[in-house]
């Protein structure tokens, strides 16, 4: 800023310092320093409004959380007003909270981005930033919620310039060459780029007009410096919505935002927030004035609100009645629509070649995604019977087999336990007549094993088709399941399956079909049909196309093929009616059978394909090869190498020949033979 701020503003700047800070602050050091706006802690009424109020140190202070009751109490009483009463807000915007927006909810919350000159914040995704700086933002006032924004703060501040320095360093690298590359940039200018859940973008001039040649702020000659200044009104002004503290209050969020100095550039630094290019606007325009909105007036009203606290004046524009400029934007989010950073981290490495480097990547991601879920599923299994209202995380919802979910971090949780299903008579998922939270723990494994052969036989990735990373939490005699979030809706995005246990089939694109297909033929699963519908995988099984446009699998507790009941009755007369949906075949007999063998095999989902009784007869005789003729030939091997080597241990053969080859003695004998070699073993 020509250093005019400075110097007016310098002396009492500098009488505040401590010796160390104001050699952090010197100019000499200044240059490759973070600039970034204390926008989670709300800065106390007596600083500064010039820019160099803004934090200019690469170090956070601890914060003071009786500077914020004081700008709370200053603002013309708002404590009266019912939008600002924080005694009077729901924590509705906790990633915690069962009545928060997420993956499983069908509602949203209307979200702002204040991109006046950073462009448009095109994703839909959620940042983790974004995503604790709202669930901290939306707590009740206490020195624990300061600490932490403090800490958050500080998190992010480190991430920015650790990614700012690389995009700064290889400015002028072509883009093949760069570490991060560009990912285009908005009406005001300027290359972006993502990492990370943040948004990077150089503070640049840029061309607007070609006759005659017109720059954004410059006129007829680009000038980086006035578009750096630019920046810095963007820092203050979402620094002071912050102070104002009505934002949150009233349910509109707010992205993090740093700026990062270095080597003689500015790049901003925003979290990236879950809304779209153009398709979620509601309140101000993202394309230059060209669309006005004003859409709903339950959200403009909001919007509205929050300007009209920093003292601005309503005006029209194109008959829309706005309180802030024209060309700030409005959001109503996708925030059903969480994406996960695990399954970002996940698709990137999967999708890359074959190399030592992805596998240590990949070994060290499945290392931090274990962490978490058993971190997180031990405090959900230590709270499974308080109330709701006091759970650290609270329940999401529960799907059609059961299972309260919790959702924490991109991951979400189940409880593998059986639910009821009918009510006349009482029927449950897996145990019939009487629940078995065990037989539920033994389908969360069939599923977490059929995930592991998909992603072994490496098809998946290869034809565009993704998986969530998953993993099973043991503790206290409960088993949590934890998935990543993927950025899938919960009916309207599938095109492969069934979501809501039959009663609609998809098969709805072909090209999908033909992904999701090879994924199981590839495992020697048969093709059946369910209501005229062609599918290899189970009908349970659901196929998604993305919200980012990307196809996903999940539910694969049923992929491989049950035991035949009819011969595993035999051998288990205690057979429950339901245990084709709990004792399923190995993969390693499906994959070495001469035929293919049919998901649906026994159930319901077969009913009406022509060829029910022939795919019923491949199971049964699977069933009968492995009792029959597997189990036999593999109890005698090992008999035969326990007799071979039994010299090495102990006298194994006189122990085995009595019991095993002459069977025929009567249970006396053998019992005789065993008590009286019991001295010897």
């Amino acid at each position: 800023d020509n250093g005019k701020d400075k110097n007016k503003n310098g002396s009492k700047l500098n009488s505040k310092l401590t010796a160390s800070q104001k050699r952090s602050l010197s100019p000499k050091t200044r240059k490759s320093s973070i600039s970034i706006t204390a926008n989670n802690t709300p800065r106390s009424s007596g600083m500064s409004n010039s820019s160099n109020s803004v934090l200019e140190s690469p170090k956070f202070e601890k914060i003071n959380p009786n500077r914020f009751a004081s700008s709370q109490n200053d603002n013309n009483n708002n404590n009266n007003n019912p939008f600002f009463n924080h005694s009077n807000v729901n924590n509705n915007n906790s990633p915690f909270n069962v009545n928060n927006p997420s993956i499983l909810s069908q509602t949203s919350l209307p979200h702002f981005a204040k991109t006046r000159e950073l462009g448009i914040i095109s994703t839909t995704r959620n940042s983790i930033w974004t995503e604790r700086f709202q669930y901290l933002m939306n707590q009740e006032n206490s020195h624990d919620k300061f600490y932490k924004l403090a800490y958050l703060a500080h998190d992010f501040h480190h991430a920015a310039e650790v990614y700012g320095r690389i995009i700064i360093s290889e400015r002028y690298l072509p883009n093949n060459l760069k570490t991060l590359k560009p990912v285009g940039g908005g009406y005001a200018g300027g290359e972006k780029y993502s990492c990370s859940g943040i948004l990077f973008k150089f503070a640049v001039d840029t061309r607007i007009g070609k006759n005659p040649v017109t720059y954004m702020y410059g006129d007829s000659i680009p000038s980086d410096g006035l578009a750096a200044k630019v920046a810095g009104h963007e820092l203050r002004a979402i620094a002071r919505i912050l102070d104002a503290g009505d934002a949150y209050a009233i349910g509109v969020s707010l992205p993090l935002m740093a700026i990062v100095n270095y080597r003689g550039f500015r790049l901003i630094a925003v979290s990236i927030l879950p809304i779209g290019k153009s398709g979620t606007v509601c309140y101000g325009s993202s394309d230059a004035g060209v669309t006005i909105h004003a859409d709903v007036e339950e959200y403009n009203d909001k919007f509205n609100f929050i300007f009209t606290q920093l003292n601005l004046a309503p005006h029209t524009i194109n008959n829309k009645l706005l309180v802030g400029p024209g060309d700030v934007e409005g959001h109503l989010g996708h925030d059903n629509n969480l994406y996960s950073i695990w399954t970002e981290r996940f698709q990137y490495l999967m999708n890359q070649e074959n190399s030592h480097d992805k596998f240590y990547k990949l070994a060290y991601l499945a290392h931090d995604f274990h962490h978490a879920a058993e971190v997180y599923g031990r405090i959900i299994i230590s709270e499974r019977y308080l109330p709701n209202n006091l759970k650290t995380l609270k329940p999401v919802g529960g799907g059609y087999a059961g299972g309260e979910k919790y959702s924490c971090s991109g991951i979400l949780f189940k409880f593998a336990v059986d639910t009821r299903i009918g009510k006349n008579p009482v029927t449950y998922m897996y145990g019939d007549s009487i629940p078995s939270d065990g037989l539920a723990a033994k389908v969360a494994g069939h599923e977490l094993r059929a995930i592991a052969r998909i992603l072994d036989a490496g098809d998946a990735y290869a034809i565009g088709v993704s998986l969530p990373l998953m993993a099973i939490v043991n503790y206290r005699g409960f088993r949590l399941i934890a998935v990543s979030i993927l950025p899938i809706g919960k009916s309207g995005t599938v095109c492969y399956g069934s979501s809501d246990a039959g009663v609609t089939i998809h098969a709805d694109v072909e090209e999908y079909n033909d992904k999701f297909n090879f994924i199981f033929t590839q495992l020697n699963l048969a093709p059946h049909t369910i209501n005229n519908k062609l599918l290899v995988g189970p009908g349970d099984v659901e196929g998604h196309l993305g919200h980012d446009n990307n196809l996903y699998l999940i539910d694969f507790a049923r992929v491989y093929p049950p035991e035949s009941p009819n011969i595993g009755s035999v051998y288990f007369p205690f057979n429950s009616p339901r245990c084709v949906f709990t004792k399923m075949l190995r993969p390693e007999l499906v994959a070495s059978n001469p035929v293919p063998l049919c998901s649906d095999s026994y159930t319901g989902w077969l009913v009406g394909d022509p060829r029910m009784k022939r795919l019923n007869y491949d199971v049964r005789e699977a069933t009968k090869r492995i009792n029959e003729t597997l189990i036999p030939k593999t109890v005698a091997e090992i008999i035969e190498i326990a007799k071979t080597d039994a010299e090495k241990y102990f006298d194994l053969p006189m122990f085995l020949e009595p019991i095993i080859f002459n069977s025929n003695n009567n249970n006396n004998n053998n019992n005789n033979y065993i008590n009286n070699n019991n001295n010897n073993n």
